[in-house]
């Protein structure tokens, strides 16, 4: 008797075998199998814990045996299921040392997210539809469902193997950031020429819309750990965290209202979203995944995004006085001709997308370092040194630019 069920749902997903089987066929990846094997079991584990705020992800591992007179060896297929879920900030926003007002404004900010969470997930799956084969390192897509009143939406993908997703704490090397950038460069030329096809159909994310008191409680909790000197930088960011007006401008939306030439943008280009290939090709790029907040925004964000989120301070000094040429001259190259931004636009747009990363990354060890454990707190040490130094780097800029956001 098969150990599957069409109608059991995989894990605690609301995928059954069934719709998952379907897909598959679909797709053509049961093509030359079924006709020799048999399935006998689809093995559903969550991997996204600790890693994804939007959503949860399976691996799915079916198992095949021989049918009567086949004397092959069963093959192995794993594949990727992806849901949208909350699970990840609800624990975050509904931290059990929150007081009851505190509690309130998370309650208001969690239906907020839970309608973005809903939009972003059939983003992904338009994003899928448009560009799974334009020659970007995307997951195969097998299947996809959006959210709607009658059900919870789905992915269904190649299982990305034989590479390694990066950690938060482990800074890219020079050769990883620069094939990123390169990547950012493709994606934008690629965005360029199929714009016909995705335009209108991607809104921007709007985090900035947040409440100030809930994310703040959350960032002044950071302000709490590292060094002195860490201490000290954080209180004159204390803006970031307590003003709304701020909040709003430092995420990003007031770049939007200077009308400057938009691009195609990943939008959530960080460490957990990267996958290299292992091996001596250790700086190329096996996929890029979670496309849910993809936008026509701010040609910078996924450039800044990588150098202030992902990298140490050694590498994105190295790589930031030239990174608006690098980028302009790689579009350029991958177009055939210029692209609709300049050089001085894209120095504008750098400025305004480092202020959302710099925030992004204030944000970050609050809600991704939950465990006490030795090896939890020596990755949030490392990645606490990092925004320490980006953080020193930044308040000259700031000062210069952007002095109201920062607390004299």
């Amino acid at each position: 008797m098969e150990k599957w069920s069409p109608l059991s749902k995989l894990s605690d997903s609301s995928v059954t075998g069934e719709v998952f089987i379907n897909d598959l066929r679909k797709a053509g990846e049961l093509d030359g199998i079924e006709e020799k094997f048999r399935i006998v079991n689809i093995a559903a584990v969550h991997i996204s814990e600790g890693k994804g705020y939007l959503s949860k992800v399976y691996r799915c591992d079916v198992t095949f045996e021989p049918l009567s007179g086949v004397n092959e060896a069963p093959p192995s297929l794993s594949v990727a299921l992806k849901q949208p879920c909350s699970t990840a900030m609800d624990a975050v926003f509904n931290d059990k040392n929150e007081t009851p007002e505190m509690r309130e404004k998370a309650k208001g900010a969690l239906d907020h997210f839970h309608d973005m969470i809903k939009k972003f997930h059939n983003h992904e799956c338009t994003f899928y539809n448009i560009f799974s084969n334009s020659g970007l390192p995307l997951p195969k897509l097998y299947g996809s469902s959006e959210w709607d009143e009658n059900n919870e939406g789905y992915l269904l993908f190649e299982y990305v193997k034989n590479g390694k997703f990066m950690a938060l704490d482990e800074g890219l090397t020079l050769g990883q950031a620069k094939s990123l950038l390169k990547f950012i460069a493709k994606m934008q030329a690629v965005g360029y020429q199929k714009k016909k096809l995705w335009e209108n159909k991607f809104t921007r994310p709007d985090f900035g819309n947040s409440d100030a008191d809930v994310g703040g409680s959350i960032m002044e909790k950071v302000g709490k750990g590292g060094s002195e000197a860490f201490k000290k930088l954080h209180r004159r960011f204390g803006k970031f965290y307590t003003d709304h007006d701020t909040v709003k401008f430092a995420s990003g939306d007031k770049w939007f209202d200077f009308g400057l030439p938009t691009a195609l943008t990943h939008g959530d280009m960080w460490s957990s979203n990267l996958n290299f290939k292992t091996g001596v090709q250790s700086d190329e790029i096996n996929a890029i995944i979670d496309w849910q907040v993809v936008h026509d925004g701010n040609p910078m964000i996924d450039v800044s995004r990588i150098l202030l989120v992902c990298c140490d301070s050694d590498v994105r000094r190295a790589l930031e006085p030239t990174v608006c040429q690098f980028l302009y001259d790689e579009v350029k190259q991958a177009l055939g001709h210029a692209p609709p931004y300049s050089i001085d636009d894209l120095v504008i747009s750098k400025r305004y997308a480092d202020l959302s990363s710099l925030f992004f990354a204030m944000f970050l060890p609050g809600v991704h370092f939950h465990n006490d454990d030795d090896e939890t707190q020596a990755k949030k040490a490392r990645f606490m040194q990092r925004l320490e130094d980006l953080m020193e780097d930044q308040i000259s800029i700031i000062e210069e630019h952007f002095p109201t956001l920062l607390v004299d």
